[in-house]
């Protein structure tokens, strides 16, 4: 008899699967192809993007996009563990011992740590910029890339590497670490997987105190203020889905390890959650953030912090120049938006900015760093500038550039 003949009960091969088992499995499966399909979507596209960017410039990758790329890879790797539950469910068993078992094992290991790792970056990375306005040099940013997925795959290697023979067995509704090496479940995985949880809930609650705070006290120019008071709202959100997604499962293993027995029905229900981790961060973060999906040209490097948040569904990456044209007590504002992620064109705004005190900004790819009024959109209220002669006008008040020139007056009404 081998090694798996001589497991105990918990951990032998399981057949046939109780009918609510099967059905579990089945949603499970289910919720875990949506997440592979979304990633992976987003994972070719992103790659296709990088290629291409790569082929027209030789500058440095934006480190957000490069931190969702990863992210998105490791989801793909969490979403293949839970697929693997379709062998069990067409098998009418759980079956020890075969290459499914020890794959869906082996991903489910590094999948669920990776995730971890990577969201705990992102934030990371978001709290560096939005609190500090700082970001890593691109060498150090690339090897802390490197570093972090040697540190997920050696936890994932150590465990079959010294119990080769029965380490990934029957964990409950499906193939995981055997229960009896406890402390290869904790130290290998589940003591990372609570600490990039409560690490990431850390950080973005010391984001959203930090960015209200400074909301209060008036810290941002009124432009950044509507990006600040959106982000501080996603604050919130982000370690809440990671939260809602991971630690059902975490803590029902952690239970079991105490000796708490976990009923399958549990198992089956925080097996859904964390099979849905995937398409929810693909959701959350491509609703949220600008990532340039379609873009022809390369975001800059630069562009970090908040930045990279949405104040509104159609925001992306693009150039913002603001002209300013003094006119007694409103001042006439032109801005000029260069869209990269549609990639057509630009588009010409006119706006009245209330008060005093406002000067000209020319800024890449949104990034407003210096300005001192409320900006609203009036121009088809009040009628301001309605021919190619007002615009030339304010042109000459200002200063002709280039930049000004480049303004298509068709787009004003």
């Amino acid at each position: 008899m081998d090694a798996h003949g001589q497991l105990d009960t918990p951990s032998a091969t399981l057949s046939p699967l109780p009918l609510f088992l099967k059905r579990g499995l089945t949603a499970i499966v289910t919720l875990a192809f949506l997440s592979f399909v979304t990633s992976f979507g987003l994972f070719a596209l992103l790659t296709y993007r990088l290629i291409s960017w790569r082929r027209k410039s030789r500058k440095e990758h934006n480190q957000f996009v490069l931190l969702l790329y990863n992210l998105v890879l490791a989801d793909i790797q969490q979403s293949i563990a839970f697929i693997l539950n379709v062998a069990w469910v067409t098998r009418d068993g759980i079956v020890v011992g075969t290459p499914q078992c020890w794959a869906q094992g082996w991903f489910i290991s590094t999948g669920d740590l990776a995730s971890g790792i990577w969201i705990w970056a992102i934030g990371l990375h978001t709290f560096a910029a939005v609190v500090f306005n700082y970001r890593l040099p691109y060498r150090t940013f690339c090897i802390s890339i490197a570093a972090l997925w040697a540190f997920v795959y050696l936890c994932g290697v150590i465990g079959p590497v010294t119990h080769h023979n029965d380490y990934y067995v029957r964990a409950g509704a499906w193939c995981w670490v055997n229960e009896k090496y406890a402390v290869e479940r904790l130290v290998l995985h589940y003591l990372w997987i609570f600490c990039a949880a409560f690490g990431t809930m850390i950080i973005y609650l010391a984001i959203f105190i930090i960015l209200r705070r400074r909301i209060k006290n008036n810290f941002f120019e009124p432009l950044t203020l509507l990006q600040a008071k959106q982000a501080a709202k996603y604050m919130v959100i982000y370690p809440l889905v990671y939260t809602i997604c991971t630690l059902p499962l975490a803590t029902s293993r952690m239970a079991a390890m105490t000796g708490f027995h976990v009923p399958l029905r549990s198992l089956l229900a925080a097996g859904a959650m964390i099979a849905s981790n995937g398409w929810l961060d693909v959701l959350l973060y491509t609703m949220t953030r600008t990532v340039p999906l379609f873009a022809a040209e390369p975001p800059p490097s630069e562009i970090c912090g908040l930045d990279t948040f949405r104040t509104r569904p159609d925001q992306e990456f693009g150039t913002t120049t603001v002209i300013v044209a003094d006119g007694g007590g409103e001042r006439a504002v032109r801005e000029r938006r260069s869209t990269m992620w549609s990639g057509h064109g630009s588009m010409d705004e006119l706006v009245v900015v209330r008060g005093g005190g406002a000067k000209a900004v020319a800024s890449p790819f949104g990034v407003k760093t210096e300005t001192v009024v409320q900006v609203q959109s009036e121009m088809r209220d009040r009628g301001w500038l309605r021919d190619e002669r007002s615009l030339e006008s304010m042109s000459k008040e200002d200063g002709a550039s280039s930049e000004r020139r480049s303004i298509s007056p068709a787009r004003v009404t």
